[in-house]
């Protein structure tokens, strides 16, 4: 059986300000069982050892090529959102509007100070956030996040009709929790 394929994004400034934290976050999800579709964070400390920062515009026009693909052939993607990035954000648009699972790390305040502004707002059925207060924090969120998917096999989707007080309840729950509604659903189900 093929793995199934986690892509982690984070800043370049949080790989340049912390290099071991994000490769033990790419070895973590590999420990776990799960296949990086791109270890896009080694081929970028790679360049910034050779002091590479600045791309042209072909390489960027590679880089997205490289991205949208890792994006589309991926299953879960992983988002560390502790300090603003346009990049962050593009990715963090793409999974929602491609129904991606998604974990989405956010700074709490004891980590950073930080205003994470519109990327909190943002909600769907197919996110899971998680507030990170230190950086032991990032292994505990991410193996608990990738662990609900090793314990089952979740490819069955159907479509469920709510109507606006089933939903704002469902919704309410899923808020209060942090949780996603497919996850607030399925507790509901088993109980």
């Amino acid at each position: 059986m093929e793995k199934t394929q986690v892509f982690f994004a984070t800043s370049t400034s949080n790989i340049v300000q912390n290099p071991n934290l994000y490769l033990e976050i790419q070895n973590k999800i590999r420990s776990l069982g799960f296949k990086l579709s791109r270890n896009w964070i080694q081929e970028c400390l790679e360049k910034l050892k050779k002091n590479e920062r600045r791309l042209s515009s072909l390489q960027w026009k590679q880089v997205y090529k490289k991205l949208l693909k890792s994006l589309h052939d991926t299953d879960i993607i992983i988002i560390d959102a502790t300090e603003k990035s346009i990049g962050v954000g593009f990715i963090l648009s793409y999974a929602v509007m491609n129904k991606k699972n998604t974990l989405l790390l956010l700074p709490s305040s004891s980590y950073k100070s930080f205003t994470p502004g519109f990327i909190d707002g943002i909600y769907s059925h197919f996110l899971t956030k998680k507030y990170i207060g230190s950086k032991a924090d990032f292994s505990k969120a991410i193996t608990e996040f990738l662990n609900s998917f090793l314990r089952e096999e979740l490819s069955k989707r159907f479509l469920l009709r709510l109507n606006a007080k089933e939903w704002q309840k469902i919704n309410n729950i899923a808020r209060e929790q942090n949780k996603s509604i497919n996850t607030v659903i399925r507790e509901l189900i088993r109980s």
